[in-house]
Formats: C-alpha cells, structure tokens, sequence
C-alpha cells in the first residue's frame, strides 16, 4: 500500500472487465458480468469506503478520496457488454469557458 494511505484499491491493467485489482496489496480478481464493470466497481468501493468513514462519527479525521476510474476509449465499452463504435461527446456549456473566474457566481 502506498504510504499515506488508509485504503488502497486500484487496477492493476486498466480495462472495463475482467480485471485484476489491488485489494490493499492482495490481487483480487473479478470477471464479465454487468455488475463487474470497472467504472460501476470503483464506484461502488468508493461510495462504501466513505459511508464506512462518515458511519465512524464525528471523531474521524478528515478525509481525501483519490477516484480515478478507467477512462473510455474507442471502442467504448458500456455496462451492457456491449461494443460501441464510436462515443458521441457530451456538449459542454459555452459560459463555463467565457467567465473571468470560473469560481465567481454566473
């Protein structure tokens, strides 16, 4: 486990299924069904791991949660074991990019 941290579940060869994992140090394996899907696991892990923490109380020290799900390439593979040929982008709200400081209330 990498120092500093309390908790570590990481990829150990990015892809959407069939998938080894680092399990705090221990190599854990999972497969091909739809609930096995990467972006669904570490997703999963993450919402349990900081309801595990606020279930700890008021005591618990702060905390930082470092998410980082394996990023969609062509071809984009969803949930549904199913192929895409290619991933339609998502439009983007010109004014996020037009404001002085993003911070600022619009």
């Amino acid at each position: 486990m990498p120092p500093g941290f309390d908790r570590y579940y990481a990829m150990c060869n990015p892809n959407y299924y069939n998938e080894k994992w680092s399990d705090d140090g221990k190599v854990v394996q999972t497969g091909k069904t739809p609930a096995e899907y990467t972006t669904s696991i570490v997703g999963n892990k993450t919402l349990d791991w900081i309801k595990a923490v606020v279930g700890a109380g008021p005591t618990h020290p702060p905390f930082f949660a470092y998410v980082a799900p394996h990023a969609p390439h062509l071809p984009c593979v969803s949930s549904q074991s199913r192929a895409v040929s290619s991933c339609q982008p998502l439009p983007v709200p010109s004014r996020a990019f037009t404001r002085a400081k993003v911070c600022a209330p619009p």
